[in-house]
Parts: structure tokens; C-alpha cells; sequence
């Protein structure tokens, strides 16, 4: 069959294999073991036990529980559902260790197979396109991050939104503004973080067409606004307004009951868990050749953090 000779399935096996083999040996121990070091993961596990429990066992809100904050129970709004929800079958079949570790493992499958995707379209190469797709799916801050926080470990939506940003920019049609426009609603609800940086991208290369549009850019700009345009803005707007609507109307507004919900951080935290210059280009302390080296300098530069919540290197390729 023609599927089998298709350089996009050879690119998925070959990046599912690797995945396998960075993350071994958990995915054989998905139900008994879980991907990654003691700490925020034992949160996230519990909060996809409760979310099945809560609403397929209990039938209530997962929004609020008596099993924390206990004799009041504490009030839980959710910004970033994505994957609480795409954990809920899985975590219904296989149970939340098993949709944990799913979810982690395939951040790294998807993400290299969205880089791909987006790199073949750019290059045109196959060779260079997984080449992009391993170092952007298996990345030190994508490995560091995906040992303790679920949320950062989501980084395959990235590509396929700017994947599809850029065929609608060129083909300017239905299919690739209903595309970018899931991708983007992925984006948005699956990390704060992730949705600042991406809507800033498109932001930029937004500005960057018009400047890009010559001396009569604004004229240009004004002759570009016509009925396909404005339907397909409309089919971006309508998507990504009705999730967030969703999302605010189920997971956000009936756990507001009052502004202390959201805890503030003070200033001395954001001191401790802003990025420091050296977090971009040093290795993590736990790198198999390079770790030893910056051992010292980056465990007695933490300021009260840690390791992993500085892991931003994103290291280096020639």
C-alpha cells in the first residue's frame, strides 16, 4: 500500500522508535511507573484520577473537592484543559498513570512529527526535515520539562500552528483556516506560556507580511480585504472564541467564587523562577557528557530554584 511508502510514516516510526528508546523504560511500565522525578507529576497524576472520578464515577464537578483544602474543600478552575481532556479515555481504560505516561510520550512522538511537517514544508528535504524534527522533539528543555511538568511537556502544538499559519498565509482556503485555527485553540489551552509565545509569533510574522507588502503596503493591505478574507477570519474568530467560551464557561467561571482563588506571587519568586542568561546556554546538570562540567556553577546559582524549573537550554546544532 502506498501508506507504507510514505516518507510521513517512516519519519513517525522513526521517531516513535527514538522516543522509546529516550524515555526507556517506561513505556513498557505505562501502568505500574511513571516518566520523570517525584514532585508536580504526583499532582497531575491525582488531578487526572480526579477528573475521571469526579465526573465519570461521581457525576459532579471536577472543579471542586472536599479531598483537598479539607473540612472546606478548595475550589480548582483550570485554564490549560487540553489534556486533562484527551486524558480522560485513556485514563478511563488504562487508568491515570497510563494516561500520564501517554500523554508525555506522545508530546515527543507529535512534536518531532510536527516540526517534520513544518520543516518538509519549508526545505522540502526529508533528510533535514527529520533531522529538525529529533532536535526539536527531543530537545534538553523538552526532556527536562517533560520530567516534571505535564503542561510544558505539550510542546507539539507549536509546530502544526505554525504549519498552518503559513499554507493559509500562501493558500487561502476553508481546510487551512479550520486547521490553524484547532491547532491554535490547542495551543492556547494546553499552556499559558506556550499560548503568550505563540500568539506573539503570529503577531510578528503578522507585521512582518504587511511590512513585507512594499511601499503601498496599506493600500495593498485594504485591497486584500475582501469576502474570502473575511470568511476565513471569521472561521478562525468563530473557533477559537466558541473553545475559549467552553472553556471559561466550565472550567474557569463556576470555580471563581472569589479572587483568592488564584494565588499571587510576590516578587521575590518571580526573582527565584525567572530565566537567568546562563539557563540558555549551559547544559542541565544531569547531561550524560557536559553535566559534570556545569555541575557546580549552575547548582550554586539556583537562588532557592531548582534544576528543572531553570531548564531552558536548548542547545546546539551545526
Amino acid at each position: 500500500m502506498k501508506i507504507f511508502r510514505s516518507h510521513y510514516l517512516h519519519a513517525l516510526l522513526i521517531l516513535t522508535a527514538l522516543t522509546v528508546l529516550f524515555t526507556y523504560p517506561i513505556a513498557f511500565h505505562m501502568r505500574s511507573s511513571f516518566y520523570g522525578y517525584p514532585g508536580d507529576a504526583f499532582g497531575v497524576i491525582w488531578y487526572l484520577w480526579w477528573l475521571k472520578h469526579s465526573l465519570l464515577d461521581l457525576g459532579s464537578s471536577p472543579l471542586f473537592t472536599t479531598l483537598v483544602g479539607a473540612p472546606g474543600g478548595t475550589y480548582m478552575p483550570n485554564f490549560t484543559p487540553v489534556a486533562p481532556i484527551l486524558s480522560l479515555p485513556i485514563s478511563y481504560f488504562l487508568g491515570e498513570v497510563f494516561a500520564y505516561n501517554f500523554l508525555i510520550l506522545s508530546s515527543f512522538v507529535l512534536a518531532g512529527l510536527g516540526m517534520y511537517l513544518l520543516a518538509y514544508h519549508l526545505l522540502k528535504d526529508r533528510y533535514a526535515s527529520l533531522v529538525s524534527g529529533i532536535i526539536f522533539a527531543f530537545s534538553p528543555y523538552h526532556i527536562a520539562h517533560s520530567m516534571d511538568h505535564l503542561g510544558l511537556a505539550q510542546i507539539q502544538w507549536i509546530p502544526f500552528t505554525v504549519l498552518y499559519m503559513l499554507k493559509l498565509d500562501v493558500e487561502r482556503n476553508r481546510k487551512n483556516a479550520l486547521l490553524f485555527s484547532i491547532f491554535l485553540t490547542l495551543t492556547i489551552f494546553t499552556d499559558a506560556y506556550y499560548a503568550l509565545f505563540t500568539v506573539l509569533l503570529i503577531a510578528f510574522y503578522t507585521l512582518y507580511r504587511i511590512y513585507s507588502l512594499g511601499p503601498n503596503r496599506y493600500a495593498n493591505l485594504i485591497r486584500g480585504i475582501d469576502v474570502r478574507n473575511l470568511e476565513l477570519a471569521g472561521i478562525i474568530a468563530l473557533v477559537v472564541g466558541t473553545a475559549s467560551g467552553l472553556v471559561y464557561r466550565y472550567f474557569i467561571a463556576p470555580a471563581m467564587v472569589s479572587e483568592t482563588i488564584i494565588p499571587k506571587r510576590d516578587i521575590y519568586e518571580l526573582l527565584v523562577y525567572s530565566a537567568k542568561p546562563w539557563d540558555f546556554l549551559l547544559p542541565p546538570v544531569y547531561h550524560p557528557v557536559f553535566g559534570k562540567y556545569v555541575r557546580e556553577f549552575v547548582l550554586s546559582h539556583l537562588y532557592g530554584s531548582n534544576p528543572i524549573e531553570q531548564g531552558l537550554y536548548v542547545g546546539y546544532a551545526p
